[in-house]
């Protein structure tokens, strides 16, 4: 029904009809649907975003948040940038992560620097990137959004909570401009 009113409202400009429906749809519609993707999800993510006509570039989540992404930093923008939240894109990197410090460690030429343990080339538009790598209770955690972290950590806690609700970050996070991070 929304999608009609929109294009009966818009009929000869596509894009302020998608506007419209958006519009229409967030009024009608105050569920948040948010996408988490964890270690080689993110891998999995990255090829499913690959073809241009793919469903990952609909804006269909509020949030997208890729954490402790093992998937190669370089040129990770490429297939990041094809990703459209409705909202933000959050990359979260933990420098000490045992498992994607593991993972590079695999043989091949295709094991390099892991996007959720690499702190360079962070260089996606449409992203927000997060360090953790210096918060308490982190240590070399890969799965520092559940368990005894963020139980320990508050901000953690806080930080993921509002994350997978849809909420804005930034707000509540120091920007470092010479690196392009996020820190708590």
């Amino acid at each position: 029904k929304n999608k009609i009113l929109a294009n009966k409202k818009f009929p000869n400009n596509y894009l302020a009809a998608q506007e419209y429906y958006s519009l229409l749809i967030d009024k009608s519609c105050k569920v948040k649907l948010n996408l988490l993707c964890h270690s080689m999800g993110n891998y999995v993510l990255k090829y499913a975003a690959v073809p241009s006509n793919t469903a990952s570039r609909l804006p269909v989540f509020d949030n997208i948040n890729l954490v402790a992404a093992d998937t190669n930093n370089e040129s990770h923008e490429q297939w990041v940038e094809k990703l459209q939240p409705r909202g933000s894109l959050y990359i979260v990197i933990n420098q000490d992560d045992y498992a994607l410090k593991w993972s590079r460690r695999k043989p091949g030429d295709e094991q390099l620097a892991r996007l959720g343990h690499y702190r360079k080339n962070l260089i996606a538009k449409n992203a927000s990137y997060i360090d953790l790598t210096a918060q308490p209770w982190v240590k070399s955690d890969h799965s520092y959004f559940v368990g005894r972290t963020p139980k320990r950590n508050k901000a953690i806690k806080h930080l993921f909570n509002r994350a997978f609700t849809g909420d804005y970050l930034e707000d509540n996070l120091k920007y470092k401009s010479d690196s392009n991070m996020y820190n708590l």
